[in-house]
Parts: C-alpha cells; structure tokens; sequence
C-alpha cells in the first residue's frame, strides 16, 4: 500500500479535526438543552463542559492547521466570535452557580 501524498494526508487531517469541532460544539449544545429539564440537569454541566473543551481543542488545531495561509476575515472574525461567545457563557454559567 502506497503513503498517500503529504497534502491528501493534511487535507484529511482537516477534515478530522472539523469532525471533532462539530462533535464538540454538538455535545456542548446537547449540554446546553440539558440545563433545562429536571431530568437531565444533572448532566446538563458536564456535558457542555466537555463539548466546549472538545470544540476548543479541535477549533484551536484548526486555526494553527490553516496558520500556513492567510485567513479571510470573516474566519478570524468567527474564530473570536466563537471565543468571545464561550467566554461569556462560561461567565453567565460562573453566575449562576454562584448564586445558587
């Protein structure tokens, strides 16, 4: 079996760390609906704890894959969209733990 080309290999590299991203916000979202019903709630914390690391990492890897070309704006804007959004979650949810 022959090794595929380097940029094959970082093309899929790529695409495996979008998955994770995906996964990541996916499970952090799950987290997030948690919160509301009783049921789940006991979940809810972990699981957007683990979803946002999840995202982070695999958002991080992504930015420090694509470091070899310039970004568009509109990606460096997403990518601390998405950083300020979290940091204000993380905020919000500090709060409310804090007054329960």
């Amino acid at each position: 079996m022959s090794t595929p080309p380097p940029e094959i290999v970082l093309a899929r590299r790529a695409k495996a760390i979008d998955a994770l991203s995906v996964v990541g916000a996916a499970t952090a979202g799950l987290g997030l609906g948690a919160l509301a019903p009783a049921a789940l709630e006991a979940a809810a914390a972990p699981l957007l704890i683990v979803g946002l690391i999840v995202h982070l990492a695999a958002m991080t890897a992504r930015h420090r894959l694509d470091a070899a070309r310039p970004a568009a704006w509109w990606e460096t804007a997403l990518l601390w969209g998405c950083w300020a959004a979290i940091v204000a979650l993380a905020g919000y949810l500090a709060l409310v733990a804090a007054q329960a």
